[in-house]
């Protein structure tokens, strides 16, 4: 039997990609490398090396607030847009009309963040809703089920439903089906949503800024007024701690995926 022949790759091809796999990865090397910096301003590369910026944030109430806060709203807002996006996302995959709901329900990914925030605010203004936790967690579900109601609509359109439809002749139900046949089928696509989901909530700004108060500030917006009037190295060290755990929960993301 014959081997087939790999092909080569181009250098040009393999100095490109090189360029711009450094290009992309550079700013998250200078933002981790700062955040080691023994002095006060965000240099780089870091002078000295210190502990002193992971300390101040651990130690520092209101920026451990803001982060409870975001964690709080992801980890809620992901359930609800993973339970309200597949449940939608599958109608949709079984509807005759599914171009037309798709575009409906994913009509938000088209509109702005910015435009989305002052509409819901200018909204909650007109039936006097108080701004709280539970205004931003509503529009952190309006504006994240469109991602999940897309990936999940690609994991049931791929789906065998042959096996949906044997599951019933069997005398199963359509609930019973649906938990313990469709949703481990797809798998995938739902480790995918909840990723995402929480990722996109959590880091979320535009919408927060706009239905956040003084006494609901999540990390996004403390990041954000931080950096604009009191830039120090402790910015470095939450974006570097984000930075680890999102790379860790893709990898153990990227286990399961393997051995499925």
């Amino acid at each position: 039997m014959r081997k087939r022949k790999e092909k080569r790759v181009p250098i040009l091809l393999r100095i490109a990609v090189s360029l711009a796999l450094i290009y992309i990865l550079a700013p998250i090397l200078v933002i981790i490398g700062s955040s080691f910096a023994s002095v006060a301003n965000l240099t780089f590369p870091p002078k000295g090396f210190s502990l002193r910026w992971y300390q101040e944030y651990f130690k520092d109430t209101g920026w451990l607030n803001a982060t409870w806060i975001s964690i709080k709203l992801a980890m809620i807002a992901t359930a609800c847009t993973v339970l309200l996006g597949s449940l939608s996302a599958y109608g949709i995959e079984k509807s005759k009309h599914r171009n037309m709901w798709l575009s409906f329900f994913t009509t938000p990914l088209t509109i702005p963040t910015i435009i989305s925030g002052l509409a819901l605010l200018q909204f909650y203004n007109f039936l006097e809703v108080e701004r709280n936790f539970w205004a931003i967690l509503s529009g952190h579900i309006v504006f994240v089920t469109p991602f999940v109601t897309r990936t999940m609509y690609t994991s049931f359109y791929r789906f065998n439903h042959s096996i949906e439809e044997a599951s019933w002749v069997m005398g199963a139900g359509k609930v019973k089906t649906f938990l313990l046949i469709v949703l481990p089928a797809v798998k995938s696509g739902l480790m995918s949503s909840v990723f995402f989901a929480f990722i996109t909530s959590f880091s979320n700004l535009t919408i927060s800024i706009f239905l956040a108060t003084g006494k609901n500030i999540t990390l996004p917006i403390k990041i954000y007024t931080s950096a604009s009037f009191d830039p120090t190295p402790v910015l470095s060290a939450i974006s570097t701690i984000i930075i680890i755990i999102t790379i860790t929960v893709m990898m153990v993301m990227k286990h399961f995926g393997d051995h499925e």
